[in-house]
């Protein structure tokens, strides 16, 4: 059995379904009832939305400045100070520069 022929049958099927539905409907109702046309998307198109949603919360995390010397910090890191001179003149624990100078690294602002 060729494509063409399994689709066609499927359509047949479901206009037979769909007969069927509209005659249960009026012995049931008297009323024609109209059926609610099934949606075609994936579950995951559904949750694409909270996963874009989700996506751009993150980004904006990591975009915020999270010391208030993250600016003075940013700028040793790119005149080439190391980590200890950082923590030294700026006052502020290691991994808190190993994070901007991660966030740097990763913008491509230093090497």
């Amino acid at each position: 059995m060729s494509l063409e022929e399994k689709i066609a049958e499927v359509r047949a099927l479901i206009s037979q379904r769909d007969e069927i539905d509209r005659k249960i409907a009026e012995l049931l109702g008297g009323t024609t009832l109209k059926v609610a046309p099934q949606s075609r998307q994936r579950k995951w198109h559904k949750a694409d939305s909270k996963g874009k949603e989700l996506k751009n919360e993150i980004d904006q995390f990591h975009q915020r400045k999270g010391h208030k010397d993250t600016e003075q910090i940013e700028r040793l890191l790119i005149e080439g100070k190391t980590v200890g001179e950082v923590v030294q003149l700026v006052e502020v624990s290691a991994p808190t520069v190993y994070i901007i100078k991660a966030r740097l690294k990763r913008d491509g602002k230093i090497l």
